[in-house]
């Protein structure tokens, strides 16, 4: 087995298709004289490209989601940015070819981008490889296209930028494989909305597979087999075939002895929670706000985030719909804000952190969810809470907020309720003093486990020991449940390790109320759910606790799904 990053959900088995980079390097130099001709070639290359960056971005919309097609809508805006054009321009001036000053120039913003110690911004930089082969190809007299592949395949590649994943056919590609790459890139994102599999940063993949080998892909573990033994494939060619299992009929999750576990989506953007509603999503349990402050050049107004919280508010239905207030700081810069230099952006200025320190935008969110609660069963959640002195300081301006609209006549709720997430060690050891001033808890896994275990999660090469089903992990988890519980409080889970079998077992067991994942897993989620006990589930979490490691915790919870025969 292979190890790389579980980039997107899903087990296939199928034969390999090794996708080669473009090979060659365009002439440096043109002729004398050539200059206004090769600055029309490149003006008229960067024409198509936006032509056909706005097609992909309106088809992609159309197929899978607006918030994939704006993928390329961003491509277009880079394309669009006049200090990049000079650049090359200047180059063609100098007497260099059209293709190789976009070349040139594209290069140099790469390697920039990839010694960001941001992963965001580092998957940036296939991003702008994309743009550089469009323009490229357009300037070689060359329609850019996606992968030529016959028949159904594992789809393996070095690197596979975000224009080839997206002119994939989703029905014939079994999964993908990349060397480089992380879950934030581009190419993760378009397969995760397309319901690909995905494994991405498996290093030298793509020199040690070769076309029409029979590969096995396993995106719930980030593992890859090349060629696997008859009892591997014999284990998991049953898991593959549940890709093709019937829909789901999206009704409540109930355990086989009566329980309901409420399930919840993650959300994104605002047109996501249509696609959160298809897949029997019954509440939004984390809507992510940062898309309202990424990738633009000032940060957004009242309005502006009004406008999209009241959409999700409405288009649920009176459904829960829990906000998280802006999760971002020193490793996702935004502008407007300043952000020191930090040797550790990971445990710097971000999160709440960030938001107390920049009251003025901080406050304009706040109004913005107190409006939007207005419309519907909102809910607000602040991210990365360690002490309650956070706590305090927040609700004072959310205090401050409701006394503004209230003077002002604006429809608001004064009674929405305020949240935290759970994702620091010190506030799951202390959630009994947490819950005297929390309405509810939510708990983010993915930062709860690296910060528990002191790995950085996005790090490929400490993957190995990032561990969802540490013991130690769980009696954190544990902890949170019964503190909420004896409160009477509301505990739910908006991490990735909801989305697991194992771990969405474990965390019923340990007595979460609700589930939040995204909206393509909950399917599998309600399966497992309706197939299980909740005496089975509280046992087996009581046993795990018990255990000297996560593989012990894996065996055990696994052999039980086994048992009752559940896909793992």
């Amino acid at each position: 087995m292979h190890s790389g990053i579980a980039a997107s959900e899903g087990v296939a088995v199928g034969t390999a298709v090794v996708l080669k980079n473009r090979a060659g390097q365009p002439a440096e130099n043109a002729p004398p004289g050539r200059a206004a001709a090769e600055e029309a070639r490149f003006a008229a290359a960067l024409a198509a490209a936006r032509d056909e960056l706005a097609l992909l971005a309106a088809d992609l919309a159309a197929r899978v989601g607006e918030g994939e097609g704006a993928i390329f809508a961003a491509h277009i805006a880079i394309l669009d940015d006049d200090e990049l054009r000079r650049e090359i321009t200047a180059k063609i001036a100098a007497g260099k070819t059209a293709a190789w000053s976009v070349q040139a120039v594209f290069a140099a913003y790469r390697e920039a981008f990839a010694a960001l110690d941001d992963p965001y911004m580092r998957e940036r930089a296939n991003d702008l490889a994309d743009l550089a082969d469009r323009l490229g190809a357009h300037l070689a007299g060359d329609a850019p296209s996606g992968p030529a592949v016959a028949g159904a395949a594992v789809i393996v590649a070095h690197t596979l930028t975000p224009s080839a994943t997206a002119r994939l056919d989703p029905a014939a590609t079994l999964a993908l494989v990349t060397a480089t790459g992380g879950p934030t890139s581009h190419t993760a994102i378009l397969a995760r909305a397309m319901g690909i599999p995905a494994v991405v940063g498996v290093t030298g993949i793509d020199r040690l597979v070769r076309d029409g080998d029979l590969v096995i892909v396993d995106g719930r573990r980030g593992l890859v087999a090349v060629n696997p033994d008859q009892a591997t494939l014999a284990a998991y060619t049953g898991r593959a075939a549940v890709r093709t299992a019937p829909a789901d009929d999206g009704g409540p999750a109930v355990t086989r002895d009566g329980h309901r576990l409420a399930l919840w989506a993650n959300i994104g953007r605002p047109a996501d929670a249509g696609r959160a509603l298809r897949h029997g999503a019954e509440g939004i349990g984390l809507f992510r706000s940062e898309f309202l402050f990424m990738d633009r050049a000032s940060l957004p107004d009242e309005e502006e985030q009004f406008a999209a919280y009241r959409q999700v508010a409405q288009a649920m239905g009176g459904r829960p719909v829990v906000i998280r207030t802006l999760d971002a700081g020193g490793d996702k810069p935004l502008p407007g804000l300043d952000h020191p230099a930090e040797a550790n952006p990971f445990l710097g200025l971000r999160a709440i952190r960030l938001s107390l320190a920049h009251p003025g935008p901080f406050r304009l969110q706040l109004r913005a969810v107190l409006r939007a609660a207005a419309y519907g069963d909102v809910r607000l959640m602040y991210p990365m809470i360690a002490g309650v002195d956070e706590l305090a300081r927040a609700n004072a301006l959310l205090a401050a907020c409701k006394a503004e609209l209230a003077a002002a006549g604006l429809p608001h709720n004064p009674a929405l309720p305020v949240g935290m997430m759970v994702e620091v060690p010190a506030a799951a050891a202390a959630a009994e003093i947490f819950a005297r001033h929390s309405d509810f808890f939510s708990i983010g896994t993915n930062d709860l486990i690296q910060y528990s275990l002191a790995v950085d999660r996005l790090d490929e090469n400490l993957g190995h020991l990032y561990r969802p089903l540490d013991p130690g992990v769980l009696r954190l988890i544990a902890m949170v449940a019964a503190a909420a519980l004896a409160a009477g409080k509301h505990a739910g889970v908006c991490g990735e390790m909801a989305a697991d079998p194992a771990g969405a077992l474990l965390l019923l067991g340990l007595g979460l109320d609700e589930l939040s994942v995204s909206p393509a897993s909950l399917p599998a989620v309600r399966r497992l759910v309706r197939a299980v006990t909740l005496a089975a589930a509280r046992r087996l979490a009581a046993e795990a606790m018990a255990l000297d490691s996560a593989a012990a915790v894996r065996e055990l919870v696994e052999t039980y799904l086994r048992e009752i025969n559940i896909d793992i």
